[in-house]
């Protein structure tokens, strides 16, 4: 059969309608392969263009637009523009059904490049003269104005020819828009358009036309999350009434009229804009309003009864400060600047006598931010207020008013930092008082005065540069300028002695901008003071007499001393990192005690809490450790040297100092700190340390007894042999910070591949399944997921998979092995699937499908309920970015994808294994975006309701088969959290469910013994009443009464939210 000819398609496609887009994409495909003209396709279309039935003349049109919207933006040449820009012009004259359809065309082709330069004129003109904009639906309007906005951005050359034509007919087109969307459209396209053509007398005209919106009153739908928010348009409208200087003269005194006004929202928005006036309008535009705009602005800031316009102010005037200071060119204009400060000075001088009341804290955020606009306005200030504040701490007031104007002096300090003002040029000789001021307040943290002590630190930190500055000649005698050594002296004792861990990290900030300054001093008065203790040591005999309160505070002061010190080494960098670090590392490694052992892991975590601290040299930091120090094979060296060596043949500890290295803890410390080295240190550097270290575990490499000789260790151990002592066979640990650090370069995987990575498999599996010493298997599983998921395909990965499901299956199907076991193997499982799921791998999908075949084992099943816990969670050891993994984007997304395989399962579940799936499912819908749960919801609902029963509800342990109490807690804790966040979406498909989930949250509230169970359920009933007040009504009073019990809770939190759910649902109903 012959295919149908373009005319009887087109004609079907006129009657129909049907498929328009298809077809009209079909046409256009031909035009582009010249196989039609489009010339000619307009002559097919004459029947319909020329039909004298509107509808008929419109569908026609329809299609011509639709094939123009399918073309390419360049296949169209000037001539066929210009062609169908005179046709669609002459079309706007048509009937007004057709209208819409002519638009249409119109906005594709004025997008197109080789539009005629004649045609925007011509396109503008017509439908300035054809179309009253306001008339037409929101849509027409919504592409009026593309239209519009397209050739201001396209074309503006060609239509600046139109003259003052253009803005009349723009502001026609324009006044008494009533629609949100289009306004917000217009917003964002009016400056472009006024910026682009000049306005010339219509400027007032079309500054009214945009400024009878301001201030924006608008409330958006509730129940509409895709609503435009009236931020949203006060903000673009913002932009429109600054957009050009001529608008000053109309825009300011607008703004003078509404901050008069007593409407909060008017005054908000004012104060936005005239922020957005300071960057667009000169002074010579401001200047004859800027005294009364002043004034208002000042009245808003003090006495600043209302703190969100206060806030609002603020900014404001700093900008004015920063425009006057930055465009004032002629003498009147510097006057005014100088005589605007005057005045502010002089409105908050009397409030900065008076720190007790709460208008000194108005006075002194209007001076800072007046300060903090310029330098001159900043020296202008302080030269005026800090001798004024300085006076005050020199009266010696009481704490709490010592505190306040310190905190406000080293405000004025970082305002002068910020802007490059010279403290001791703006004021030689009172700058001088400061750092003894501030050292008093310091020492006030030695007698328990936290606030005031943390000021003094925060200012001494602040004046480090000021204790050079020798010249004190007019400064009152109580107020000359401390010795170094006198501060030196307070920051030793502050570190050791201080309780408080926010003023020892004031401390610590200040010791850290000393040695900035003054390295040598620092060097020689502090660290080379508290160094030589840190490797001291303590007899047996000596600790005996101290006791251990006495020994309890003799360790803390050391656990201070090697922080602070680790600390300003890594954070300060040279000279003390080489001078510090290798002192530390010295002193962890030649404790040899078991007394010393406290000493070792306050020496590794301080190191560690370093690094991590050293945030802009850390990478600096660790390749010194690594190349110039070996930190990571010495202290991996060192532990396993303390782990052979101190125990005999049949592994019995010689001597005290085994316990140390039985210490789990301790040994998870070296673990961090040996990852946090080797992930950051370059890909060569990791090989180098692969070959050199992990021959030191692995017994079957042919380097195994090199690297031991090296290591000065015995030729004869296996430290991963299933037959070894578990102090042997933990140290698994640190084989996997060494490879979970590493990253996954081909360096990397060929020196993997040289020690025989392959074998470690082996190993592995058997200590994570069969090992007695819980924390090596837990170890070797998540080592083993860290391979997994980033060794390459072409490393045996599949045959890998296959061997660990085989060696895995078989235990969990015996119910005969010890349930360790099993459970054992269930945790291997997960951190398979999530090291699978994480990198991508076309298996996750089969794992985790075993993984939910396991939550139906009864004693192993709720293992697997957990472990969806920790696939959803971000890992905080290995399987992470930072460390290198394969995270592929949206992975809990996929995973959330298994529910309705969990749904279908847990149906199927006998009642004992219930409470695993929904464990589970707990866990997996509390790791994805709420949006993704509403369309699940039908098969949610019930699983819910299910969850959310109570044990003492009588047949909830046959029901759900939740037994722990812990496990229960997280159970509703997870499904209230995702129950609140689905009524927060206002879902309709709760609001059927009603007379289920209220009573069983009402139980909840009144009975669960977990406060933060309470709290949540209470939640829940809050958000109930966001629903239709018809659907609540029935459950009103049930509600009040069932909820007076919850106001008796013993915890004040809960009582709290009781009130707050019980007033919302009495006012269900209530008028207004």
């Amino acid at each position: 059969m012959a295919a149908p000819s373009l005319d009887d398609k087109l004609r079907e496609i006129i009657k129909e309608q049907d498929n328009l887009k298809a077809c009209c994409h079909g046409i256009a495909s031909d035009i582009q392969l010249k196989t039609l003209l489009f010339v000619d396709l307009i002559d097919k279309l004459r029947f319909a263009l020329t039909d004298q039935d509107p509808q008929v003349r419109c569908r026609g049109t329809q299609v011509l637009a639709c094939v123009l919207q399918s073309m390419p933006l360049d296949f169209l040449q000037e001539d066929e523009l210009h062609y169908i820009s005179t046709f669609l012009s002459d079309r706007l004259k048509d009937h007004h059904s057709v209208i819409p359809a002519v638009l249409q065309g119109i906005l594709a082709i004025v997008a197109m490049r080789h539009l005629p330069d004649e045609a925007p004129v011509l396109i503008m003109t017509t439908m300035f003269r054809e179309i009253s904009c306001q008339s037409q639906l929101h849509s027409e309007r919504k592409v009026i104005y593309s239209i519009l906005n397209t050739l201001t951005l396209n074309k503006s050359d060609d239509l600046k020819k139109m003259g003052p034509d253009l803005i009349a007919g723009v502001i026609q087109f324009i006044d008494g828009e009533r629609d949100p969307r289009n306004l917000l459209f217009l917003f964002n396209m009016l400056p472009v358009f006024v910026e682009t053509f000049p306005l010339g007398h219509l400027t007032g005209e079309v500054f009214d036309v945009m400024s009878c919106y301001f201030p924006v009153d608008f409330s958006p739908p509730a129940n509409d999350p895709n609503a435009v928010r009236r931020e949203d348009l006060a903000n673009s409208l913002a932009h429109c009434l600054v957009a050009i200087p001529p608008f000053a003269e109309y825009c300011l005194p607008l703004l003078m009229e509404k901050l008069d006004s007593s409407v909060r929202v008017a005054k908000l928005d004012s104060l936005h804009v005239l922020e957005e006036a300071c960057l667009k309008f000169s002074v010579e535009d401001m200047e004859t309003h800027l005294k009364f705009l002043w004034k208002s602005i000042l009245k808003e800031i003090l006495p600043g009864t209302d703190k969100d316009v206060q806030d609002a102010a603020i900014p404001v005037l700093k900008a004015l400060i920063r425009k006057l200071s930055a465009d004032a060119v002629d003498k009147d204009q510097s006057k005014l600047l100088i005589e605007l400060l005057t005045q502010t000075i002089g409105a908050s001088q009397n409030f900065l006598s008076e720190v007790d009341s709460t208008l000194f804290v108005s006075a002194a955020k209007m001076l800072l931010a007046s300060a903090r606009a310029s330098s001159f306005s900043c020296h202008f200030i302080i030269t005026r207020v800090l001798p004024e504040l300085i006076e005050q701490c020199l009266k010696k007031p009481n704490p709490n008013v010592l505190s306040n104007v310190l905190l406000t002096i080293s405000n004025f300090l970082e305002v002068c930092h910020e802007v490059r003002v010279d403290i001791t040029e703006a004021l030689p000789d009172w700058s001088q008082c400061l750092p003894g001021l501030f050292l008093s307040a310091a020492s006030e943290s030695m007698v328990e005065n936290g606030r005031l002590g943390m000021e003094g630190w925060r200012g001494l930190t602040l004046t480090v540069p000021l204790l050079t500055c020798s010249s004190t000649a007019s400064l009152p005698a109580q107020a000359s300028p401390p010795s170094q050594e006198h501060v030196y002296q307070l920051i030793c004792q502050t570190l050791e002695e201080a309780e408080s861990v926010q003023i020892r990290n004031s401390c610590m900030e200040c010791l850290k901008a000393q040695a900035k300054h003054y390295p040598k001093e620092v060097m020689d008065l502090i660290v080379k003071k508290l160094i030589p203790d840190l490797g001291s040591r303590i007899s047996d005999d000596e600790q005996l007499e101290k006791g251990s309160e006495d020994f309890s505070k003799y360790q803390a002061l050391k656990r201070r001393r090697w922080s602070s010190m680790c600390e300003l080494a890594c954070c300060v960098g040279e000279p003390f990192t080489s001078y510090v670090i290798p002192k530390v590392i010295s002193a962890v490694i030649n404790l040899s005690s078991c007394h010393e052992g406290g000493k070792s892991s306050v020496g590794i975590s301080c190191l560690k809490k370093a690094i991590e601290l050293a945030e802009t040299n850390r990478d600096s930091l660790c390749e010194y450790l690594n190349s110039e120090l070996c930190a990571p094979a010495v202290l991996i060296n060192w532990w396993l040297r303390g782990v052979v060596s101190v125990r005999d043949v049949e592994g019995h500890p010689m001597d005290s100092a085994a316990k140390m290295f039985e210490d789990c803890s301790l040994l998870n410390e070296v673990a961090t700190l040996v990852s946090l080295i080797v992930r950051t240190v370059s890909s060569s550097a990791q090989a180098s340390l692969i070959l050199r270290l992990l021959p030191l575990f692995f017994h079957w490499s042919f380097l195994n007894e090199k690297c031991l000789e090296e290591a000065d260790l015995p030729k004869n151990i296996k430290l991963l042999d299933e037959s070894s002592p578990w102090q042997q066979t933990q140290t698994v640990i640190l084989v996997e910070a060494l490879i979970g650090s590493l990253r996954r370069e081909q360096e990397v995987c060929d020196a993997l591949s040289n020690v025989g990575i392959m074998e470690l498999f082996e190993q592995l599996l058997s200590l994570a399944i069969f090992n007695p010493h819980p924390p090596t298997r837990l170890s070797s599983s998540r080592l083993l997921g860290c391979l997994i998921n980033k060794l390459p395909e072409e490393m045996h990965l599949t045959k890998l998979l296959a061997d660990l499901k085989a060696a895995v299956t078989p235990v969990l199907e015996d119910s005969i092995i010890p349930d360790w076991q099993r459970i054992s193997s269930v945790k291997l499982h997960v951190w398979v699937t999530k090291a699978l799921l994480l990198r991508g791998h076309e298996d996750a999908d089969i794992w985790i499908e075993r993984l939910i075949g396991i939550l139906g084992k009864e004693k192993i099943g709720i293992e697997a309920a957990v472990g969806f816990q920790e696939i959803m969670n971000q890992s905080e050891g290995y399987l992470n970015s930072d460390c290198h993994a394969q995270i592929r984007i949206l992975y809990r997304q996929r995973f959330y994808l298994t529910l309705p395989k969990l749904v279908e399962s847990y149906r199927k579940a006998s009642l004992s294994t219930r409470g695993n799936f929904l464990l589970a499912l707990a866990h997996l819908m509390s790791g994805v975006p709420r949006s993704l749960l509403l369309d699940d919801l039908p098969d949610i609902i019930p699983l819910l309701v299910e969850s959310l029963k109570q044990p003492h509800s009588g047949d909830v342990v046959d029901t759900i088969g939740i037994h722990d109490g812990q496990e229960e807690k997280l159970l509703l804790i997870s499904t209230l959290e995702t129950l609140n966040d689905i009524l927060m979406s206002l879902n309709t498909t709760l609001s059927e469910h009603l007379q289920t989930f209220i009573p069983k949250l009402l139980n909840i509230a009144r009975s669960s013994k977990h406060m933060v169970v309470r709290q949540k359920a209470l939640s829940c009933i809050y958000h109930f009443t966001k629903y239709p007040t018809i659907l609540l009504l029935p459950f009103k009073y049930k509600v009040i009464q069932g909820l007076a019990p919850c106001l008796d809770d013993p915890k004040r939190l809960v009582r709290q939210d009781a009130v707050r759910a019980r007033c919302q649902w009495f006012l269900v109903g209530a008028p207004g």
